[in-house]
């Protein structure tokens, strides 16, 4: 009779067990957060962390920016009359990487990466020179860009790109 008490006990323990396993197993934590600010003693720092996407942190050096609009590929900030749009490239598709370069290095080549990416859909691209700066907001590239004879691509949703002209910074 013991040993019948015995396993009815240890019976009884395991799938007591079993039960709290399983119970815990379906709770799951929240997914992080796709994107988030912090205030910082030089600013307001922003963290970009969409799923799927490269992790991304801005520092913007003063606190009178605002968060305008987000979303996985652009952030937009307002300070008074100026917008400070950002454009997310995901480079690993294309093996772009900036290791070592110094911050100028770091932006010509991505200057070259977007020009070289943008290149097929149009019979005839022309870019100016980049001209590069420094301020109290960092360094800053600045150069123009037209496209004329835009091309059907094959992955494209759209139709024929229409001719464009950009001065970028």
């Amino acid at each position: 009779m013991t040993r019948s008490r015995t396993f009815l006990t240890a019976a009884l323990l395991l799938s007591a067990l079993a039960l709290s396993a399983c119970s815990t197993a379906a709770v799951r934590p929240d997914p992080p957060p796709a994107y988030f600010t912090e205030v910082t003693p030089a600013g307001i720092r922003y963290n970009h962390n969409w799923h799927g996407r490269p992790c991304f942190t801005i520092e913007l050096p003063s606190t009178d920016w605002s968060l305008a609009r987000v979303s996985a590929d652009r952030v937009i900030w307002k300070r008074g009359d100026e917008v400070l749009a950002v454009f997310y490239s995901d480079n690993r598709h294309g093996r772009f990487a900036v290791s070592g370069m110094s911050p100028e290095q770091a932006l010509r080549a991505f200057i070259a990466y977007e020009l070289e990416f943008i290149k097929p859909r149009f019979d005839m691209q022309l870019s100016g020179r980049v001209r590069t700066a420094s301020d109290p907001n960092g360094l800053w590239g600045q150069w123009s860009w037209e496209g004329h004879g835009g091309r059907k691509q094959v992955t494209a949703a759209g139709g024929v790109p229409a001719d464009q002209q950009h001065q970028i910074a």
